[in-house]
């Protein structure tokens, strides 16, 4: 007997689904047509959720399929926003739906308000999301529907990037206040007025407020030019009382890699600090100082870099 090491699962994971059946053992099977490209465990029960192009998969911890939703292709266009009618949408085509974001959202307690829920985001629909249940994914805890201006959270060009981060902070009123900060690129088409990082709201939601709205006390990057302010975003990752964002952006001729950090407390932005990453002696450094504030510890946030930056393929 042996065990699959954790990088290698991905890759099979990113590669092929389990098909189950009731007299044979589990056998991958190349999704046609469908790649894959985000995977998240639930720590607890070791569940996985894969999302890929117009699937999404929950399997158990050994790797047994529970419930698969099929999310695409729907009738859409980047020039129009949602719902789609095609009478109102000429430019309307059967289009794939790339899965943008993956993310769990904690449950009630000292961690926050509200159930846990599997955040999923879309490249349709000018990148729309919806919770769905940890226990079975095919059931929508949350679906976003006749969506406004501010409900418009992944980019709706599969070939631009969105990350995002799940974080709980406490509300001016008293009690917690479940936030997702989320940094995506600059797309041409749909809705132009998007800054490259927002701070959404999960939960709670009372009436007229709204899941994944972009709110203004909730903060967000404010730039001069979002087109020329088009970053490349790699990774969001929340560690204690920040948030950081690695993310490449072009620079005259070249593509330049960065590094930055938010305070997650913090609704206004003000905290908000950007560096670029530089090759130098020993490893990474960025270009205003060896640590973007405290060190890590012995949990490096950078641990590669490149002479010209990580940029987009």
């Amino acid at each position: 007997m042996f065990s699959t090491p954790p990088p290698l699962l991905f890759l099979l994971l990113l590669h092929a689904v389990v098909m189950v059946t009731c007299e044979s053992p589990p056998q991958w099977a190349e999704p046609h047509d469908s790649p894959l490209s985000h995977l998240v465990v639930e720590g607890g029960t070791g569940r996985l959720y894969v999302g890929g192009v117009d699937h999404l998969y929950q399997l158990t911890s050994d790797l047994q399929l529970v419930a698969h939703v099929r999310t695409g292709p729907h009738l859409d266009s980047p020039d129009c926003l949602p719902p789609i009618f095609p009478r109102d949408c000429p430019s309307a085509t059967p289009t794939h739906n790339h899965n943008k974001l993956l993310l769990l959202e904690a449950g009630p307690g000292p961690e926050g308000p509200g159930p846990r829920t599997l955040i999923v985001c879309g490249s349709l629909y000018q990148g729309i999301c919806d919770k769905r249940s940890l226990s079975n994914i095919s059931l929508l805890v949350y679906q976003t529907l006749n969506p406004v201006d501010t409900q418009y959270v992944a980019a709706n060009d599969p070939r631009v990037s969105t990350v995002g981060v799940v974080i709980t902070t406490r509300q001016e009123e008293g009690g917690a206040l479940r936030l997702m900060l989320v940094g995506r690129g600059y797309t041409s088409k749909g809705p132009g007025d998007i800054p490259p990082i927002t701070t959404r709201r999960l939960s709670p939601v009372v009436p007229p407020r709204r899941a994944f709205s972009q709110e203004e006390d909730l903060g967000k990057l404010v730039v001069g030019s979002y087109s020329e302010y088009n970053n490349h975003f790699v990774k969001a990752v929340a560690h204690g009382n920040h948030v950081y964002f690695l993310f490449s952006r072009r620079h005259r001729k070249e593509y330049r890699t960065y590094a930055s950090r938010l305070c997650s407390a913090d609704r206004s932005f003000y905290s908000y600090v950007e560096v670029p990453l530089l090759c130098g002696e020993g490893g990474v450094q960025s270009g205003a100082g060896r640590h973007v504030g405290r060190p890590l510890g012995p949990r490096p946030l950078c641990r590669h870099g490149s002479r010209t930056g990580l940029h987009p393929p």
